[in-house]
């Protein structure tokens, strides 16, 4: 599973306005979620985020902005983040993997 927000660089309708109008999620199965940040709220399920952008994209007006990096970033990230781990000294666990984890940051 993995988060995005929509954003609008233009509202044709006048309904959902600019900037960031919708977050959600895709699931592994690819079936896409999406929840409107509008004076109305509402949610909506669709089949694949293909769908979802082919409903609500306005000819590429709307962006999807992914917030979480794809499996395999992430799985990359771990193994980086476990290698560190495995250097620290003996006795010093916690403190030398967490501050292996603060080196690490995100995974750009």
């Amino acid at each position: 599973m993995r988060r995005f927000e929509l954003h609008r660089e233009e509202d044709e309708t006048g309904i959902s306005g600019t900037g960031l109008i919708a977050e959600g999620a895709e699931f592994t199965d690819g079936t896409a979620c999406m929840r409107w940040r509008t004076h109305t709220n509402s949610t909506g399920t669709y089949d694949s985020m293909e769908d979802l952008v082919k409903i609500h994209g306005h000819g590429g007006k709307t962006k999807v902005v992914w917030i979480d990096a794809p499996l395999d970033e992430r799985q990359e990230q771990i193994q980086r983040l476990l290698s560190r781990a495995e250097a620290c000294p003996p006795g010093e666990g916690t403190d030398c993997a967490l501050a292996a984890i603060h080196a690490l940051g995100p995974v750009r």
